[in-house]
């Protein structure tokens, strides 16, 4: 393991670190409070809160077969946009619909950053890569943890704004980290063919060698 290698792996952690305490300090606990003051009822506030995890569901399996394709730096900041970015927009929500349809932008963030982000971190460690996806899934999950009781407090003392706003600095945060990392040369991926018959196959494919790899299915079941 280079030392070029070393430091993007530290810094990958720190990203994530920093974006899943963005995340999550909106999706728990001040999404459904969030919700409730604007008058949702409790199955709606269940509907607001899984919306998000809807844009996972169908983003995350493309976004990593892409991945193998296109250059993963530049799908890795989409990614970190969608952190730093749809946190304002809870700023001018002030009816239920608009804030299930910011949900699903938002959603945007992990299904896109999530499986890219442990891609590269497999490509950094091949040869001890399970090790390596459980010690970043660590710091995303510190993360997980740390964003909802940052975002109970800062409700308690602030209120909704200054909560919305410190989860945009703390993406924001995440996303400038992510600029000053330097990864290695992405490793080729040779397609099986052009168009939208071998984009599909190809994926296809990717999928079928993640379900094969156990340890990349329990790190994957981890991510939020």
């Amino acid at each position: 393991m280079g030392t070029i290698n070393k430091r993007a792996f530290v810094l990958l952690c720190g990203v994530g670190l920093f974006a899943f305490i963005s995340y999550n300090l909106i999706r728990m606990p001040l999404l459904s409070l969030f919700a409730r003051s604007l008058g949702a009822a409790p199955e709606i506030i269940g509907l607001v809160v899984a919306a998000s995890t809807v844009t996972g569901v169908v983003l995350k399996w493309p976004a990593g077969a892409l991945s193998d394709i296109y250059d993963r730096r530049w799908l890795l900041v989409i990614g970190l946009l969608a952190f730093a970015l749809p946190p304002l927009g809870y700023l001018f929500v002030e009816d239920v619909r608009w804030l299930i349809a910011l949900r699903f932008v938002h959603g945007t963030a992990t299904a896109v950053f999530g499986p890219i982000a442990m891609a590269v971190v497999a490509d950094l460690f091949r040869q001890t890569r399970g090790a390596a996806l459980g010690s970043y899934t660590a710091a995303t999950q510190a993360g997980a943890m740390l964003g909802p009781l940052l975002g109970g407090w800062l409700l308690t003392v602030a209120g909704f704004p200054t909560a919305f706003v410190a989860a945009g600095l703390l993406g924001t945060m995440a996303l400038l980290l992510f600029l000053v990392t330097r990864l290695p040369p992405q490793i080729p991926h040779v397609a099986s063919g052009t168009g939208a018959k071998a984009l599909v196959r190809d994926m296809a494919r990717g999928a079928r060698t993640v379900v094969k790899n156990f340890r990349v299915m329990v790190t994957s079941a981890t991510d939020g």
